[in-house]
């Protein structure tokens, strides 16, 4: 199945085989779903199977350039891709918004690798490559069919469960709370953690049926059913957007970076200003913190970052592939635990947007197989997505002015939209069809179209090239070849490691220990820290001693002369935050 500049596509219900041996002259790869530049699709309850018999890579489905649009890859089975760097959901190109992630493509309940072996489940392949950032949700803690639900290949060695080659996007995996060691395999396994993190939820595995039910079809339901629930989930995405707006940085997001950037700013006034907003500075905002110069201080950017933890985990992969010392870093590492709420904002944003437009592009779906009363349903498609427009509303109303051939009207929203640089190579194509429409037909089209057809159709990861190359081939032009980039086997890079226990230590030692009387401990405490003092407690919490001390390594007397024998607990603490901690015996 190939589809090239779709609108609303529905692929359901196949069982599909790909195989070498009915074309042994066929170049390239073998694939059963190629999807190129398709928005409002759904893919949906197929079997995808690959049978071996010869020596080459293959894949199940390809997906390339689907835009910043909500598209759902659910529910499907795919096994037996195992062959070198197969691939049985390979996803390419531009396939979210790249200005927020937070709509696009997303994979899940799939089951991947279950009757025989994928040596990739997932793959995101071409470096730029983009998916959605939220694979599943987590506003919700308690509800069953909120995390993505993929079942994943049981395997090892290089193979990967999900893999990116993206080292410019976090992707953020929710998955159901599953004891280690069971089977199916519901969290990825094997995959770069640079990448990919993981967010465990509350709720347990409830089963397939449970967490993952069929989507009811369109064609099974009532417009007045359809508007209803385009309706409820356009009010929830306003709301989550509103309540996104207003959390965010405490909804001055624009002064807070203007003061974040300002250089005459003191690290202690930044970090102050970013304590101020806890638990919601943005993502934005710490990129702006750490990118400031002069650089904050680490110790007051480690405090500033503890006060707003748990942190989304876009902002932890900002602290670990910082300059912060592995002790800075860990001291974060060991706060985040929890979601933060931007986090379950942004979830709930991107939950709506995509429930939203699967019930308008149901609509679309139903209008166009609509045979009976086109003009009326047509109208009605176009006033839901003036009211209500999806992420590709602008596209279904091109497809409105093209069926009802106004093509004025096409031609001025297309101009429009192409100046604003909204997808300026599809709208641009668009004007041009409108334009060539209006004067001798698309088939006709001038000398000027025709070159500007071909400079865009070998631009093969712009959206609307392959409009253009099927325009051209409908000319009687050769179709470009196709572009299927199959993972890297060795990666030329290594991920970057962190220590778990830092080279900076905060308290070392304590000698001698057990003692009878004095014990030293030597600490190190880090430039910019205001206040620092070991405290010694006993096992009920009650203080035994407290001793400040300044910046640097010191060796801190602890006297515990008339304390009774037993065990007791020495921490620093640096600026009220628990940093460290040994355990004494008095003998």
């Amino acid at each position: 199945i190939r589809l090239d500049g779709l609108r609303d596509a529905d692929i359901t219900r196949n069982h599909m085989v790909v195989v070498d041996y009915l074309n042994p002259l066929a170049i390239g790869t073998a694939y059963c779903v190629f999807i190129d530049e398709c928005t409002g699709y759904e893919v949906e309850d197929n079997t995808i199977t690959a049978i071996e018999t010869t020596s080459r890579p293959r894949t199940g489905m390809v997906i390339k350039d689907s835009g910043p649009f909500s598209n759902s890859i659910y529910n499907n089975k795919v096994d037996g891709f195992d062959y070198e760097n197969s691939v049985a959901i390979l996803l390419q190109g531009e396939n979210a918004d790249p200005n927020d992630l937070l709509t696009g493509t997303e994979v899940k309940c799939n089951e991947l690798g279950q009757n025989a072996v994928n040596r990739y489940d997932v793959a995101i392949v071409r470096s730029g490559s983009i998916v959605r950032k939220r694979q599943g949700e987590d506003d919700d803690q308690t509800n069953p069919t909120k995390p993505a639900g993929n079942t994943f290949s049981l395997q090892g060695g290089t193979d990967s469960d999900w893999h990116s080659e993206n080292d410019d996007q976090l992707v953020t995996y929710f998955h159901h709370n599953v004891p280690t060691g069971t089977y199916p395999v519901w969290l990825p396994q094997y995959f770069n953690t640079t990448h990919l993190a993981q967010q465990g939820l509350t709720t347990p595995w409830p089963g397939h049926s449970i967490a993952c039910p069929s989507n009811q079809r369109s064609r099974d339901r009532e417009r007045s059913m359809m508007q209803a629930s385009a309706e409820e989930k356009d009010n929830e995405l306003q709301a989550a957007k509103d309540a996104y707006d207003a959390a965010k940085d405490d909804g001055d997001t624009y002064s807070l970076l203007s003061y974040v950037s300002d250089p005459t700013k003191s690290s202690l006034q930044v970090r102050n200003a970013l304590q101020s907003v806890a638990p919601n500075a943005s993502e934005e905002v710490w990129q702006a913190a750490f990118d400031r110069a002069p650089g904050m201080n680490h110790w007051n950017l480690t405090q500033a970052l503890l006060s707003n933890s748990p942190l989304q985990l876009e902002v932890v992969k900002l602290c670990f592939d910082s300059d912060l010392s592995d002790f800075n870093y860990n001291l974060i590492a060991t706060a985040q635990t929890g979601v933060n709420p931007l986090t379950s904002l942004e979830s709930s944003i991107a939950y709506n947007a995509g429930g939203k437009a699967q019930d308008l592009a149901d609509l679309g779906r139903w209008t166009w197989l609509d045979s009976t009363n086109v003009d009326s349903a047509l109208l009605l498609l176009k006033t839901w997505h003036d009211a209500m427009p999806a992420e590709n509303g602008n596209e279904v109303l091109a497809g409105y002015y093209m069926a009802k051939r106004d093509m004025s009207s096409l031609h001025s929203m297309a101009q429009a939209l192409e100046s604003a640089g909204t997808s300026p190579g599809m709208y641009g194509l668009l004007k041009r069809l409108a334009a060539e429409e209006m004067a001798a037909g698309w088939l006709k089209p001038t000398a000027g179209t025709v070159v500007a057809l071909q400079r865009l159709a070998q631009e093969r990861w712009t959206i609307g090239s392959t409009m253009a190359d099927t325009w051209l081939q409908a000319l009687g032009g050769e179709a470009l070849a196709e572009v299927i980039l199959l993972p890297m086997e060795e990666r030329s890079a290594t991920a970057r490691k962190r220590a778990s226990t830092t080279t900076e230590p905060l308290i070392m030692e304590a000698y001698p220990n057990p003692t009878d009387a004095l014990a030293y401990a030597v600490c190190n405490v880090p430039e910019g820290v205001e206040e620092a003092c070991v405290l010694v407690r006993d096992l009920h919490g009650r203080s035994v001693s407290r001793t400040r001390i300044g910046v640097g390594a010191s060796l801190v007397e602890l006297d515990l002369i008339h304390a009774p024998p037993g065990v007791y607990i020495a921490e620093l603490t640096l600026d009220a935050v628990r940093a460290g901690q040994l355990k004494l015996v008095v003998q």
